[in-house]
């Protein structure tokens, strides 16, 4: 008995000694060093953007929508199977209130700061808000708010911003006050996790608002400063040859609570994609077979780069490729002849030269969108809006009815994305069949990256098509079918007039009364199911019109290695939050380098 214990103390001592040891040493095998704060994962996250302004995601590009999902949060977000899920806030009620008549909503936030340790409070999302609705200026975000009192009548300039009824009733409560005639909240709620609607801080964004000030711009060809952000990652470097994006150590609070890992809301380090060996992920793809990098975004890439990836992931997301038409051209000023080269195109043709996860469109709203509410679709209620192999003479017979027998145009192209320039050469020479001249032009990514609705790449009397990826930012159609209305299109109006008279209509100057009739409808239903049959017959006058053509909707392709829990949201934003790097240690960079 005497030697069994004695050979226990002997065991016990050895522990002991064994744990000292590697309390010394902390990183031989035994433990973590405090200098190692996590992985630090090189990868290829997109293009290189233009624009850093987080409400810039509706035009351009879709990788926009996966890099700032990584820099803020909306109060709400929808997860890739549909459900709704909290992000900024914690808590929410709504009811009438009896003083006032009027029925609100109030949304507790949960204990959350900016990049800089600066709690994210209720007056955040009011100013961002504010901001969209701004009379000023050109967002077609702006109508995701009208159910709000009084926002299309600020946006108008028809009265004051302070008349909004938004308000921060309290620093972590905002107060949302309804228009009288606007009843269905949850479906509001569901619309504030739209990609647009996260808070801005007005100290710091209206910095990079205001164009006298040098040292501040949205775009980054000209930003010597990196703005603020409240998500999961914040910018820790942004220049032409690499973005480094860093886990903000005060997301989620976690800067504030005792006894608590660096990495406990954030798995990763940083993210950094290097740009100064390719701007592209047809460049970056040795570098990912090389080892060099762990994660490669190749949906704008090459088909052949995918094949060379080996294994990748796809999935549709709600967001489109559309060619855009200068309705305010005279050759395009015709609905006959935009309808005419519309439908003389083979939709499934061209989805088959992309070569990745995409599908031919079926009609102006992607796949995947919700039609009444979740768990119902859209596009399956509607079925397919044009005949799978294009239709010449039926082309041929709108044109002889437009008294159009030849004209000449110019296609706009982003040339990094190969499949483009073969969808472009593809409808040229369809359209030459009709008796067209089509000139190609093929611009580089910046160019696409930052349009909106202000800067629309179209010259006054151009006939010009612009090809560009249309991304939903609502989990229904809203937000892709209100934005062809001039009175939805969140642009500038002439407060001065009786009635508002809309200076700035949406990207493809088309305007129609009967569509903004049909828009009246969506914005004022009275519930889920009218809401929805008023987007369709909106759909079906675009359809009719086509001041767009949509090609297919676009799809999210990557390929990772030693990488693991990698997750999504609806708009194909990426979650990188508890994203695990297998063996990271061996990855860390040198100290000269970080």
């Amino acid at each position: 008995m005497k030697g069994m214990i004695k050979i226990m103390k002997k065991a016990s001592a050895l522990v002991l000694a064994i744990l000292m040891i590697c309390s010394a040493l902390l990183f031989a095998g035994c433990g973590k060093s405090p200098d190692d704060k996590g992985a630090v994962v090189k990868m290829y996250i997109s293009a290189f953007p233009s624009n850093l302004d987080p409400t810039a995601v509706n035009y351009g590009s879709a990788d926009n929508a996966k890099l700032f999902g990584l820099l803020y949060e909306g109060l709400f977000r929808i997860n890739s199977k549909g459900k709704l899920e909290k992000g900024v806030a914690d808590e929410y009620k709504y009811f009438a209130d009896a003083r006032d008549n009027t029925l609100k909503l109030e949304i507790k936030l949960k204990a959350t700061n900016w990049s800089d340790g600066i709690a994210v409070d209720a007056e955040d999302f009011v100013y961002a808000w504010q901001r969209l609705l701004n009379s000023e200026t050109d967002n077609t975000a702006a109508a995701l708010l009208y159910p709000i009192k009084n926002a299309r009548k600020v946006k108008e300039g028809q009265c004051s911003i302070n008349d909004l009824g938004v308000c921060a009733i309290k620093d972590n409560v905002l107060q949302i006050t309804f228009e009288k005639d606007f009843t269905n909240v949850e479906y509001f709620i569901r619309r504030l996790a739209s990609p647009v609607l996260v808070p801005l801080r007005e100290e710091n964004a209206s910095k990079f608002d205001d164009k006298d000030n040098s040292d501040y711009s949205w775009q980054t060809s000209s930003a010597k400063a990196i703005p603020l952000t409240n998500g999961p990652f914040k910018y820790k470097n942004v220049n032409d040859k690499e973005i480094v994006l860093e886990r903000s150590l005060h997301y989620n609070n976690v800067s504030e609570l005792k006894d608590n890992p660096v990495d406990k809301a954030v798995k990763p380090y940083q993210l950094i994609t290097v740009y100064s060996d390719g701007a592209t992920a047809d460049e970056q793809i040795d570098k990912f077979l090389n080892g060099e990098i762990f994660y490669i975004n190749l949906s704008e890439a090459d088909e052949e780069t995918i094949k060379k990836a080996g294994k990748t992931q796809s999935t549709l997301i709600p967001s489109t490729y559309t060619y855009f038409f200068d309705t305010t051209s005279r050759l395009f000023g015709d609905a006959r002849v935009r309808q005419a080269l519309s439908i003389a195109l083979d939709r499934e043709h061209i989805n088959s030269l992309t070569g990745r996860g995409t599908k031919a469109a079926e009609g102006i709203i992607p796949f995947g969108v919700e039609d009444t509410m979740k768990n119902t679709e859209f596009r399956k209620a509607a079925g397919n809006m044009f005949a799978p192999k294009g239709d010449i003479e039926k082309a041929k017979e709108l044109l002889a009815e437009a008294n159009v027998k030849s004209g000449s145009f110019t296609i706009e192209y982003n040339k990094d994305r190969e499949y483009e320039e073969k969808i472009a050469e593809y409808a040229k020479s369809v359209w030459k069949e009709l008796g067209f001249s089509v000139t190609l032009s093929g611009k580089n990514s910046k160019y696409f990256y930052g349009i909106t609705s202000e800067n629309t790449k179209f010259a006054e009397g151009d006939a010009k098509i612009i090809g560009l990826d249309f991304q939903c930012t609502t989990p229904d159609a809203y937000s892709v079918l209100v934005g062809f209305s001039k009175k939805y299109a969140g642009g500038r109006a002439d407060a001065e007039a009786d009635e508002p008279v809309y200076t700035k209509l949406n990207i493809t100057g088309y305007d129609s009364e009967e569509y903004d009739i049909i828009c009246d409808a969506i914005v004022y239903a009275a519930n889920n199911e009218k809401r929805a049959e008023a987007m369709h017959t909106a759909e079906e006058k675009l359809i009719e019109d086509s001041p767009v053509i949509p090609l297919f909707n676009n799809a999210d392709v990557y390929a990772s290695k030693e990488l693991s829990k990698i997750d999504a949201d609806f708009f194909g934003a990426k979650n990188f939050t508890k994203m695990k790097m297998k063996n990271y240690q061996k990855h860390l960079p040198a100290a000269n380098e970080g």
